[in-house]
């Protein structure tokens, strides 16, 4: 199997879980304006917004539309687990699978021998994946993308209480760092922290959450400044001073992406990728996980400093734009498939 002679690919991006979906689609975008053929597999309705030669594929039909190909793809990308283990189920695949790997997920579940390549998000996540047994070799490192069509400086702003505004960025579960971003904010007064989650649509044991954050928050007189939102939007992060991403360990670091493309300064926690994603000192700050105390004396600093939060703020949609677009992502990704095609090509 061979790249065709222009360098570009046919390439089929599967996206099964519905949470991973936007990264499939910012990719194949990304992947179709530098001319490559893609065909998305995905669980959510049919996009009918990629690029002319791309197509869209509800993934109920993989099977079948895998089995009426006139030829394989080039390479197989997938973005979950899932997306793997359906790959695994069809017959007939011979092409080069690449595999997106997230933080968090386990690499010994996958089924054996279907990944031919793993793609991380930073030098943070290589070693995890190695110590699976995965080669060296078989590791690169692409960072995540951001949709700049969607998250920028532009646009408007979410109305403000008149105090400054924290946003927290995470999930709602226990280790993600919502109570340490609560916990923080005697050390911050006057200042209000806006939680930004999808409550209605998650699971009960998001609302728990709520109630334990809530309860926590009482306990240290900070309820009055504690406000759970709906799900995190462009016009609630413009309005933010500061973002507070704050996990005790790895998590995929998107929203964190998409707060630096609205040009937030961003106060996080020194773990997985995060380093180098938010880099110290110049498109926000680094902290210790688990220490409250540690990310509110951070985020107060911060706060009385307008002049260091507007530097923050333009290194940080910056950086985006020179690090993060689709259109970067695409390139480097189909660096990795030449380099898997290529391989494959070399004789034995």
């Amino acid at each position: 199997m061979t790249a065709r002679p222009d360098n570009t690919s046919d390439v089929a991006v599967v996206a099964l879980d519905a949470d991973r979906v936007d990264r499939a689609v910012g990719l194949s975008r990304g992947l179709g304006r530098a001319g490559h053929r893609v065909t998305l597999y995905t669980s959510a309705p049919v996009i009918a917004s990629l690029p002319a030669g791309c197509r869209s594929i509800a993934t109920r039909d993989l099977a079948r539309d895998w089995e009426r190909r006139a030829a394989a793809p080039d390479v197989v990308h997938t973005v979950t687990p899932a997306s793997v283990r359906a790959v695994a189920a069809l017959d007939g695949v011979s092409a080069p699978v690449v595999h997106s790997h997230d933080p968090g997920d386990d690499v010994g579940t996958l089924p054996p021998g279907v990944v031919e390549h793993f793609v991380v998000g930073g030098a943070g996540e290589v070693a995890g994946v190695l110590g699976t047994g995965v080669p060296r070799g078989a590791v690169s490192v692409v960072p995540e993308g951001v949709d700049l069509a969607e998250w920028g400086v532009g646009g408007p702003a979410a109305p403000r209480s008149g105090v400054s505004r924290l946003v927290y960025l995470g999930a709602l579960r226990p280790g993600d760092g919502a109570d340490t971003a609560v916990a923080a904010l005697p050390w911050v007064p006057d200042a209000e922290l806006v939680i930004g989650a999808d409550v209605d649509a998650d699971s009960g044991r998001a609302r728990e959450e709520v109630d334990r954050l809530c309860a926590g928050a009482a306990a240290l007189k900070v309820a009055d400044r504690v406000r759970v939102t709906g799900p995190v939007s462009a016009e609630l992060l413009r309005s933010a001073d500061v973002v507070v991403h704050t996990p005790w360990n790895a998590r995929p670091v998107r929203s964190v992406l998409e707060a630096m493309a609205c040009g937030v300064p961003v106060v996080a926690s020194a773990v997985g990728v995060l380093p180098d994603t938010v880099l110290d000192g110049v498109t926000g700050v680094l902290v210790p996980p688990r220490l409250p105390k540690a990310l509110g004396l951070a985020v107060r600093r911060l706060l009385n400093d307008k002049t260091r939060r507007a530097a923050f703020s333009t290194a940080a949609s910056d950086r985006v734009e020179q690090r993060h677009t689709w259109d970067r992502i695409a390139i480097e990704t189909a660096a990795v498939y030449r380099g898997c095609i290529g391989a494959r090509a070399e004789p034995a």
